[in-house]
Protein backbone atom coordinates (compact mmCIF):
# COMPACT_ATOMS: atom_id res chain seq x y z
CA UNK A 1 0.00 0.00 0.00
CA UNK A 2 1.33 3.57 -0.55
CA UNK A 3 -0.43 6.99 0.41
CA UNK A 4 0.67 10.37 -1.14
CA UNK A 5 0.12 13.76 -0.22
CA UNK A 6 1.34 16.64 -2.49
CA UNK A 7 0.59 20.40 -1.52
CA UNK A 8 1.89 23.90 -3.61
CA UNK A 9 0.87 27.02 -4.09
CA UNK A 10 -1.02 27.94 -7.55
CA UNK A 11 0.21 31.98 -7.98
CA UNK A 12 0.59 34.10 -11.16
CA UNK A 13 3.90 34.96 -11.67
CA UNK A 14 3.26 38.58 -10.01
CA UNK A 15 1.41 37.57 -6.85
CA UNK A 16 3.34 37.22 -3.82
CA UNK A 17 0.53 34.52 -1.76
CA UNK A 18 1.60 31.69 -1.26
CA UNK A 19 -0.93 30.01 0.34
CA UNK A 20 -1.98 26.47 0.14
CA UNK A 21 -4.21 26.28 -3.36
CA UNK A 22 -3.46 23.38 -5.06
CA UNK A 23 -3.69 19.50 -3.49
CA UNK A 24 -3.16 16.21 -4.73
CA UNK A 25 -3.76 12.73 -3.16
CA UNK A 26 -3.45 9.14 -3.99
CA UNK A 27 -3.76 5.79 -2.39
CA UNK A 28 -2.78 2.76 -3.96
CA UNK A 29 -3.45 -0.81 -2.65
CA UNK A 30 -2.30 -3.26 -4.61
CA UNK A 31 -1.93 -7.65 -3.45
CA UNK A 32 -2.14 -10.92 -4.25
CA UNK A 33 -3.73 -13.78 -2.76
CA UNK A 34 -2.64 -17.35 -4.14
CA UNK A 35 -4.04 -16.95 -7.52
CA UNK A 36 -5.92 -13.98 -7.21
CA UNK A 37 -4.60 -10.36 -7.47
CA UNK A 38 -6.05 -7.00 -6.86
CA UNK A 39 -5.46 -3.22 -7.32
CA UNK A 40 -7.65 -0.65 -5.66
CA UNK A 41 -6.58 3.03 -6.47
CA UNK A 42 -7.62 6.58 -5.61
CA UNK A 43 -6.57 9.68 -6.68
CA UNK A 44 -7.92 13.49 -6.00
CA UNK A 45 -6.58 16.42 -6.97
CA UNK A 46 -7.83 20.48 -6.53
CA UNK A 47 -6.65 23.89 -7.00
CA UNK A 48 -7.43 27.11 -6.68
CA UNK A 49 -6.01 30.58 -6.63
CA UNK A 50 -6.08 31.97 -10.89
CA UNK A 51 -8.73 32.84 -12.95
CA UNK A 52 -8.97 30.65 -16.27
CA UNK A 53 -8.65 33.89 -18.06
CA UNK A 54 -6.16 36.80 -16.54
CA UNK A 55 -7.80 40.52 -16.48
CA UNK A 56 -6.99 42.85 -18.67
CA UNK A 57 -3.80 45.17 -17.85
CA UNK A 58 -5.52 48.23 -15.59
CA UNK A 59 -8.50 45.89 -14.38
CA UNK A 60 -9.09 44.39 -11.12
CA UNK A 61 -8.47 40.43 -10.81
CA UNK A 62 -11.17 38.05 -11.83
CA UNK A 63 -12.71 35.62 -9.84
CA UNK A 64 -10.40 32.51 -9.36
CA UNK A 65 -11.60 29.15 -11.17
CA UNK A 66 -11.45 26.10 -9.31
CA UNK A 67 -10.68 22.87 -10.70
CA UNK A 68 -11.90 19.48 -9.08
CA UNK A 69 -11.03 15.53 -9.87
CA UNK A 70 -11.76 12.52 -8.87
CA UNK A 71 -10.58 9.19 -9.64
CA UNK A 72 -11.03 5.60 -8.44
CA UNK A 73 -10.21 2.13 -9.70
CA UNK A 74 -10.85 -1.38 -8.80
CA UNK A 75 -8.99 -3.73 -10.58
CA UNK A 76 -9.45 -7.78 -10.18
CA UNK A 77 -7.41 -10.44 -11.57
CA UNK A 78 -7.55 -14.45 -11.49
CA UNK A 79 -4.68 -16.78 -13.03
CA UNK A 80 -6.61 -19.67 -13.99
CA UNK A 81 -3.60 -21.96 -14.99
CA UNK A 82 -0.12 -20.93 -16.14
CA UNK A 83 -1.20 -20.06 -19.29
CA UNK A 84 -4.51 -18.42 -18.64
CA UNK A 85 -5.53 -15.58 -17.21
CA UNK A 86 -8.12 -13.04 -16.79
CA UNK A 87 -8.74 -9.62 -15.31
CA UNK A 88 -11.65 -7.26 -14.72
CA UNK A 89 -11.42 -3.70 -13.96
CA UNK A 90 -14.00 -0.93 -12.51
CA UNK A 91 -13.66 3.12 -12.26
CA UNK A 92 -15.25 6.24 -11.39
CA UNK A 93 -14.31 9.62 -12.46
CA UNK A 94 -15.62 12.79 -11.60
CA UNK A 95 -14.55 16.39 -12.93
CA UNK A 96 -15.76 19.86 -12.12
CA UNK A 97 -14.01 23.34 -13.58
CA UNK A 98 -14.91 26.74 -13.45
CA UNK A 99 -14.48 28.68 -16.29
CA UNK A 100 -14.63 31.99 -17.73
CA UNK A 101 -16.31 33.79 -20.78
CA UNK A 102 -15.34 33.17 -24.50
CA UNK A 103 -15.12 37.25 -24.78
CA UNK A 104 -12.32 37.35 -22.40
CA UNK A 105 -14.52 38.63 -19.79
CA UNK A 106 -14.92 37.24 -16.28
CA UNK A 107 -17.91 34.81 -15.50
CA UNK A 108 -19.45 31.91 -13.37
CA UNK A 109 -19.13 29.28 -15.84
CA UNK A 110 -19.03 25.58 -14.83
CA UNK A 111 -18.32 22.06 -16.59
CA UNK A 112 -19.16 18.94 -14.90
CA UNK A 113 -18.11 15.99 -16.33
CA UNK A 114 -18.69 12.11 -14.53
CA UNK A 115 -17.61 8.91 -16.34
CA UNK A 116 -18.41 4.91 -15.34
CA UNK A 117 -15.99 2.33 -17.22
CA UNK A 118 -15.28 -1.32 -16.98
CA UNK A 119 -13.61 -3.56 -18.90
CA UNK A 120 -11.84 -6.93 -19.01
CA UNK A 121 -8.85 -9.27 -20.29
CA UNK A 122 -8.34 -12.73 -21.09
CA UNK A 123 -5.03 -14.12 -21.72
CA UNK A 124 -4.28 -17.48 -23.20
CA UNK A 125 -0.23 -18.66 -24.24
CA UNK A 126 -0.72 -21.65 -26.53
CA UNK A 127 2.35 -23.84 -27.53
CA UNK A 128 2.74 -21.75 -30.77
CA UNK A 129 1.28 -18.62 -29.92
CA UNK A 130 -1.30 -16.23 -27.90
CA UNK A 131 -4.79 -15.42 -27.87
CA UNK A 132 -6.01 -12.28 -26.36
CA UNK A 133 -9.54 -10.66 -25.83
CA UNK A 134 -10.27 -7.27 -24.29
CA UNK A 135 -13.18 -5.06 -23.59
CA UNK A 136 -14.01 -1.88 -22.60
CA UNK A 137 -17.42 0.40 -21.75
CA UNK A 138 -17.37 3.60 -20.88
CA UNK A 139 -20.63 5.71 -19.88
CA UNK A 140 -20.43 9.61 -19.43
CA UNK A 141 -22.70 12.57 -18.40
CA UNK A 142 -21.58 15.85 -18.98
CA UNK A 143 -23.06 19.29 -18.30
CA UNK A 144 -22.29 22.63 -18.99
CA UNK A 145 -23.50 26.13 -17.23
CA UNK A 146 -22.67 29.04 -19.16
CA UNK A 147 -24.60 31.45 -21.75
CA UNK A 148 -24.93 28.69 -23.57
CA UNK A 149 -25.94 25.58 -21.04
CA UNK A 150 -25.71 22.36 -22.33
CA UNK A 151 -25.60 18.84 -21.60
CA UNK A 152 -24.47 15.74 -23.02
CA UNK A 153 -24.52 11.89 -22.38
CA UNK A 154 -22.50 9.33 -24.12
CA UNK A 155 -21.95 5.15 -24.66
CA UNK A 156 -18.88 3.42 -26.39
CA UNK A 157 -17.96 -0.24 -26.44
CA UNK A 158 -14.44 -1.39 -27.46
CA UNK A 159 -13.65 -5.21 -28.21
CA UNK A 160 -10.41 -6.70 -29.53
CA UNK A 161 -9.71 -9.73 -30.09
CA UNK A 162 -6.32 -11.32 -31.60
CA UNK A 163 -4.66 -14.69 -31.84
CA UNK A 164 -1.09 -15.01 -33.14
CA UNK A 165 0.72 -18.31 -34.26
CA UNK A 166 3.89 -19.51 -35.12
CA UNK A 167 3.62 -21.46 -39.01
CA UNK A 168 7.40 -21.51 -39.27
CA UNK A 169 10.38 -21.25 -37.13
CA UNK A 170 10.73 -17.77 -39.37
CA UNK A 171 6.79 -16.63 -39.98
CA UNK A 172 4.48 -15.16 -37.69
CA UNK A 173 0.40 -14.40 -38.75
CA UNK A 174 -1.56 -12.65 -36.64
CA UNK A 175 -5.26 -11.95 -37.10
CA UNK A 176 -7.63 -10.05 -34.90
CA UNK A 177 -11.05 -7.94 -35.19
CA UNK A 178 -11.73 -4.78 -33.48
CA UNK A 179 -15.26 -3.51 -32.72
CA UNK A 180 -16.29 0.33 -31.75
CA UNK A 181 -19.84 1.04 -30.80
CA UNK A 182 -21.03 4.85 -29.79
CA UNK A 183 -23.91 6.69 -29.50
CA UNK A 184 -25.11 9.92 -27.72
CA UNK A 185 -27.38 12.30 -26.61
CA UNK A 186 -27.14 16.16 -26.61
CA UNK A 187 -29.48 18.85 -24.56
CA UNK A 188 -29.85 22.83 -24.91
CA UNK A 189 -32.12 25.53 -23.47
CA UNK A 190 -33.32 27.51 -26.48
CA UNK A 191 -33.25 30.91 -26.38
CA UNK A 192 -36.29 31.92 -24.83
CA UNK A 193 -37.20 29.07 -22.51
CA UNK A 194 -35.86 27.80 -18.92
CA UNK A 195 -35.34 24.00 -19.06
CA UNK A 196 -34.10 21.42 -21.17
CA UNK A 197 -34.77 20.26 -24.68
CA UNK A 198 -33.10 17.42 -26.32
CA UNK A 199 -32.07 18.23 -29.74
CA UNK A 200 -30.02 15.13 -30.75
CA UNK A 201 -30.43 11.93 -29.70
CA UNK A 202 -28.97 8.78 -30.43
CA UNK A 203 -30.85 7.36 -32.89
CA UNK A 204 -29.08 9.61 -34.91
CA UNK A 205 -25.68 10.42 -32.93
CA UNK A 206 -24.62 6.64 -33.40
CA UNK A 207 -22.14 5.24 -35.56
CA UNK A 208 -20.67 1.22 -35.52
CA UNK A 209 -16.82 0.12 -36.81
CA UNK A 210 -15.48 -3.62 -37.29
CA UNK A 211 -11.88 -3.73 -38.42
CA UNK A 212 -10.80 -7.01 -39.11
CA UNK A 213 -6.81 -7.54 -39.29
CA UNK A 214 -3.96 -9.43 -40.45
CA UNK A 215 -0.30 -8.64 -40.05
CA UNK A 216 2.55 -11.02 -41.09
CA UNK A 217 6.71 -11.15 -40.15
CA UNK A 218 9.11 -12.62 -41.43
CA UNK A 219 12.57 -13.06 -39.76
CA UNK A 220 15.44 -14.70 -42.00
CA UNK A 221 18.63 -16.43 -41.32
CA UNK A 222 20.88 -14.06 -43.21
CA UNK A 223 19.43 -10.31 -42.35
CA UNK A 224 16.59 -9.66 -43.73
CA UNK A 225 13.06 -8.93 -41.74
CA UNK A 226 9.56 -7.97 -42.86
CA UNK A 227 6.47 -6.73 -41.53
CA UNK A 228 3.40 -6.26 -43.43
CA UNK A 229 -0.15 -5.98 -42.19
CA UNK A 230 -3.60 -4.86 -43.47
CA UNK A 231 -6.48 -3.35 -41.36
CA UNK A 232 -10.27 -3.29 -43.17
CA UNK A 233 -12.45 -0.21 -41.69
CA UNK A 234 -16.08 -1.36 -41.94
CA UNK A 235 -17.70 1.74 -40.69
CA UNK A 236 -21.58 2.09 -40.44
CA UNK A 237 -21.70 5.79 -42.15
CA UNK A 238 -18.57 5.69 -44.22
CA UNK A 239 -18.53 1.71 -45.68
CA UNK A 240 -15.41 0.09 -46.15
CA UNK A 241 -11.69 1.16 -46.40
CA UNK A 242 -8.59 -0.43 -46.76
CA UNK A 243 -5.41 0.61 -44.93
CA UNK A 244 -1.93 -1.43 -44.92
CA UNK A 245 1.62 -1.06 -43.30
CA UNK A 246 4.73 -2.66 -44.68
CA UNK A 247 8.41 -2.15 -43.23
CA UNK A 248 11.65 -4.51 -43.90
CA UNK A 249 14.71 -4.26 -42.88
CA UNK A 250 17.82 -5.40 -43.61
CA UNK A 251 21.00 -6.21 -40.99
CA UNK A 252 24.98 -6.05 -42.30
CA UNK A 253 27.31 -7.70 -40.11
CA UNK A 254 30.96 -7.07 -39.89
CA UNK A 255 32.05 -8.57 -36.81
CA UNK A 256 30.75 -7.70 -33.60
CA UNK A 257 29.30 -4.38 -35.65
CA UNK A 258 25.93 -4.60 -37.47
CA UNK A 259 24.60 -2.03 -40.22
CA UNK A 260 20.91 -1.90 -40.47
CA UNK A 261 19.01 -0.29 -42.95
CA UNK A 262 15.27 -0.31 -42.53
CA UNK A 263 11.96 1.51 -44.37
CA UNK A 264 8.47 1.43 -43.85
CA UNK A 265 5.15 2.85 -45.68
CA UNK A 266 2.08 3.12 -44.02
CA UNK A 267 -1.94 4.47 -44.35
CA UNK A 268 -3.95 5.86 -42.08
CA UNK A 269 -7.66 6.36 -42.08
CA UNK A 270 -9.35 8.51 -39.86
CA UNK A 271 -13.45 8.69 -39.12
CA UNK A 272 -14.86 11.96 -37.74
CA UNK A 273 -15.72 11.65 -34.22
CA UNK A 274 -19.45 11.84 -33.23
CA UNK A 275 -19.33 15.69 -31.81
CA UNK A 276 -17.65 16.39 -34.69
CA UNK A 277 -20.57 14.98 -36.88
CA UNK A 278 -23.78 15.88 -35.05
CA UNK A 279 -23.36 18.33 -32.26
CA UNK A 280 -25.75 21.08 -32.90
CA UNK A 281 -23.67 24.04 -32.56
CA UNK A 282 -20.97 23.16 -34.59
CA UNK A 283 -21.11 19.62 -36.05
CA UNK A 284 -21.05 18.61 -39.52
CA UNK A 285 -22.60 15.65 -41.10
CA UNK A 286 -20.92 16.37 -44.36
CA UNK A 287 -17.42 15.92 -43.22
CA UNK A 288 -15.41 13.59 -44.85
CA UNK A 289 -12.41 11.40 -43.32
CA UNK A 290 -9.36 12.23 -42.91
CA UNK A 291 -6.40 10.48 -45.21
CA UNK A 292 -2.46 10.26 -44.81
CA UNK A 293 0.51 8.02 -45.83
CA UNK A 294 3.53 8.33 -44.28
CA UNK A 295 7.15 7.05 -45.34
CA UNK A 296 10.16 5.98 -43.06
CA UNK A 297 13.58 5.52 -43.98
CA UNK A 298 16.82 5.27 -42.20
CA UNK A 299 20.04 3.65 -40.58
CA UNK A 300 20.80 2.00 -37.50
CA UNK A 301 24.70 1.06 -36.33
CA UNK A 302 25.85 -1.10 -33.51
CA UNK A 303 28.63 -2.08 -31.59
CA UNK A 304 27.41 -5.35 -29.50
CA UNK A 305 25.46 -4.41 -26.67
CA UNK A 306 27.85 -1.28 -25.68
CA UNK A 307 26.88 1.29 -28.96
CA UNK A 308 23.83 1.89 -30.66
CA UNK A 309 23.47 4.85 -33.32
CA UNK A 310 20.23 6.14 -35.55
CA UNK A 311 18.96 8.51 -37.98
CA UNK A 312 15.39 7.94 -39.25
CA UNK A 313 13.50 10.39 -41.90
CA UNK A 314 9.93 10.47 -42.36
CA UNK A 315 7.26 12.27 -44.60
CA UNK A 316 3.94 12.16 -44.20
CA UNK A 317 0.81 13.81 -46.03
CA UNK A 318 -2.64 14.27 -44.98
CA UNK A 319 -6.00 15.07 -46.71
CA UNK A 320 -9.08 16.03 -45.96
CA UNK A 321 -8.04 17.70 -42.67
CA UNK A 322 -10.73 17.99 -40.38
CA UNK A 323 -10.68 21.54 -38.80
CA UNK A 324 -12.74 24.02 -36.84
CA UNK A 325 -13.16 26.96 -38.35
CA UNK A 326 -14.78 30.54 -38.20
CA UNK A 327 -18.23 30.78 -40.89
CA UNK A 328 -19.37 33.67 -39.69
CA UNK A 329 -17.00 36.32 -36.78
CA UNK A 330 -19.67 38.66 -36.28
CA UNK A 331 -22.79 36.09 -35.29
CA UNK A 332 -20.30 33.63 -33.37
CA UNK A 333 -20.83 31.21 -36.43
CA UNK A 334 -17.82 28.22 -35.89
CA UNK A 335 -18.21 24.88 -37.36
CA UNK A 336 -15.58 21.60 -38.41
CA UNK A 337 -15.23 21.65 -41.80
CA UNK A 338 -12.56 19.63 -44.25
CA UNK A 339 -9.78 21.86 -45.54
CA UNK A 340 -8.86 21.11 -49.28
CA UNK A 341 -4.97 21.77 -48.52
CA UNK A 342 -2.95 18.89 -48.43
CA UNK A 343 -0.98 19.05 -45.19
CA UNK A 344 2.97 17.75 -45.23
CA UNK A 345 4.97 17.35 -42.36
CA UNK A 346 8.43 15.88 -42.38
CA UNK A 347 11.41 15.40 -39.81
CA UNK A 348 14.23 13.06 -39.01
CA UNK A 349 15.27 11.73 -35.49
CA UNK A 350 18.91 10.54 -34.09
CA UNK A 351 19.24 8.63 -31.36
CA UNK A 352 22.69 7.40 -29.35
CA UNK A 353 22.91 5.12 -27.17
CA UNK A 354 26.45 4.26 -25.11
CA UNK A 355 27.17 2.40 -22.48
CA UNK A 356 29.97 4.21 -19.90
CA UNK A 357 31.68 1.08 -18.14
CA UNK A 358 29.32 -1.29 -16.37
CA UNK A 359 26.91 0.70 -15.09
CA UNK A 360 26.73 3.92 -16.59
CA UNK A 361 24.79 4.34 -19.76
CA UNK A 362 24.32 7.58 -21.83
CA UNK A 363 21.47 8.46 -24.18
CA UNK A 364 21.03 11.32 -26.11
CA UNK A 365 18.14 11.94 -29.38
CA UNK A 366 17.46 15.11 -31.60
CA UNK A 367 14.20 15.48 -33.23
CA UNK A 368 13.66 18.03 -36.01
CA UNK A 369 9.57 18.56 -37.56
CA UNK A 370 9.27 20.47 -40.06
CA UNK A 371 5.11 20.91 -40.59
CA UNK A 372 2.74 22.97 -42.37
CA UNK A 373 1.96 26.15 -39.80
CA UNK A 374 -2.04 24.46 -39.72
CA UNK A 375 -1.00 20.92 -39.66
CA UNK A 376 1.46 21.96 -36.48
CA UNK A 377 -1.33 22.67 -33.99
CA UNK A 378 0.27 20.44 -31.23
CA UNK A 379 4.41 20.95 -32.36
CA UNK A 380 6.20 23.31 -30.33
CA UNK A 381 8.09 25.47 -32.67
CA UNK A 382 9.91 28.76 -32.82
CA UNK A 383 10.00 31.35 -35.31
Amino acid sequence: ASFTTILGSNRAAGDSDNDIENFTNSANVHGTLGSFNYAIDFGHNSSKGLSAIAAPEGEANFKEDNFNRFNSKLNLGYRISEKITISRFFSLDDFTAEFDDFSYSDAENLSRSKQKRTGGNFSWNYKKGRLVINDSHSWMDREIESSFPSQFDAKSSVFDAFGSYLVHQQITLLGGVNANFSQFNSFSIPFGSTSFEQNIDEETAHFSIIDPYVNATYISDFGLSLSAGARLNNHSDYGAHLVYNVNPSYVFSFGKNNLKILASYSTAYITPSLFQLHDPLYGNETLLPEENATIEGGLEFSKGNNLRVSAVYFSRNETNFVDFVTVDPVNFIFQYQNTNTEFKASGVEVELFKKLGKKVTFTANYTNTQADENFALRIPMLD
